[in-house]
């Protein structure tokens, strides 16, 4: 039986084509079985229509300053199995292009973090070898899954992508901003990101790279190879819409929790909860991220807290949306008698309690007696 082969897309952002949008096009035209360009609307200068010739799917995007908030937009336009994430002013190194296939095949890992060089002379090519430029990870080649990607939409954050990942370290992204940029335009980007929420992320990186150490690469651009037959060149009529900056991710749960309404002060009580994911995202038991459980708060009838991080119960499987998981636990119960009112909710650990992402608690009564 023959496997087929994992298919690419290529996702772009893209304004303006200093940062060589066609250049990018030529290295990744042979590799991409998609390529997915969104233009920000107030693009003035050649690259819609640079963009509209080279790619498969094509579409503008309202401006809202840096374009990091529509991430997610070209990746709902794309096909492909697999998804790679590029910027206008970067590009593939010669490692990478030829690796690429067989990063896809590899079934072990649903992501890749892939080091970034800060080039700063094409001839020979020659990147910034020091702390903060190097190795610069970034997540950018993923599965394309929906329920499985999402990114928090604020500048200079990366995706997030449930499942195994692996920092590749063979091959590189290549950014040619500092080739691109003179330094006066470097320090009115700066001022330009702080001014959008960067809250000085980006400082470090846009500092003097005067006395930064600098390597000449080993590995060279990626080749320019034309796709044969060219591209479908769909596109979209309509200014897509960015959505503002969430403030979480969009976790959302319901909880039928079935529990005694009364118990000894300090015993253990079984707690049966079925809870249905009713969000866009899937909940995965082990992944980097996310980090689900099921837990609670536990207050007394006048709203005092009396537990605010309860117990941890761990995800007991993969749970797509519309599924609901079933949670059968040991739940103890408090040490001094009274009244109790305990709060029942869903966690993404270092991140949110679902009910910070809208989702509504579920309440049980709880009498503890000596």
């Amino acid at each position: 039986m023959t496997v087929a082969r994992p298919t690419l897309a290529v996702c772009v952002l893209a304004r303006s084509t200093r940062g060589g949008l066609a250049r990018l096009l030529d290295e990744v035209d042979g590799l991409a079985d998609e390529i997915v360009i969104g233009v920000d609307e107030q693009s003035a200068d050649e690259t819609w229509a640079i963009a509209a010739a080279r790619a498969d799917v094509v579409f503008r995007f309202e401006h809202v300053g840096p374009p990091v908030r529509a991430r997610l937009l070209p990746i709902a336009h794309a096909r492909a199995d697999w998804v790679l994430s590029l910027d206008e002013d970067e590009g593939l190194d010669e490692a990478l292009a030829s690796l690429l296939p067989e990063l896809v095949r590899d079934p072990r890992y649903t992501h890749y973090w892939l080091p970034r060089k800060w080039i700063v002379n094409r001839q020979p090519l020659t990147y910034l070898h020091d702390v903060p430029w190097f190795p610069d990870w970034q997540l950018r080649l993923f599965r394309r899954d929906p329920r499985r990607v999402w990114h928090p939409g604020i500048l200079h954050s990366g995706y997030r992508v449930m499942g195994p990942g692996c920092r590749e370290d063979r091959v590189a992204i290549l950014h040619y901003e500092p080739v691109i940029l003179t330094p006066e335009e470097r320090d009115a980007k700066v001022e330009y990101y702080r001014q959008h929420g960067s809250q000085g992320r980006s400082d470090a990186a846009y500092r003097s790279m005067d006395d930064a150490e600098c390597r000449q690469s080993t590995s060279g651009p990626a080749p320019a190879v034309r796709r044969a037959g060219g591209r479908r060149s769909r596109v979209l009529p309509d200014v897509q819409a960015v959505p503002p900056v969430p403030a979480s991710p969009p976790w959302r749960a319901t909880l039928d929790v079935r529990m005694a309404g009364e118990a000894f002060a300090g015993s253990a009580m079984l707690v049966d909860v079925r809870a249905r994911n009713i969000g866009p995202l899937a909940w995965e038991p082990v992944s980097a991220w996310p980090r689900l459980h099921l837990s609670c708060h536990v207050r007394t009838p006048d709203e005092r807290v009396a537990l605010w991080d309860g117990p941890r119960f761990p995800m007991p499987r993969v749970v797509e949306p519309g599924e609901t998981a079933r949670f059968v636990i040991e739940f103890r119960a408090p040490l001094e008698p009274g009244d109790y009112v305990v709060e029942w909710d869903m966690v993404s650990e270092g991140e949110a309690w679902f009910a910070d992402c809208g989702s509504e608690t579920t309440r049980t009564t709880l009498r503890v007696v000596a």
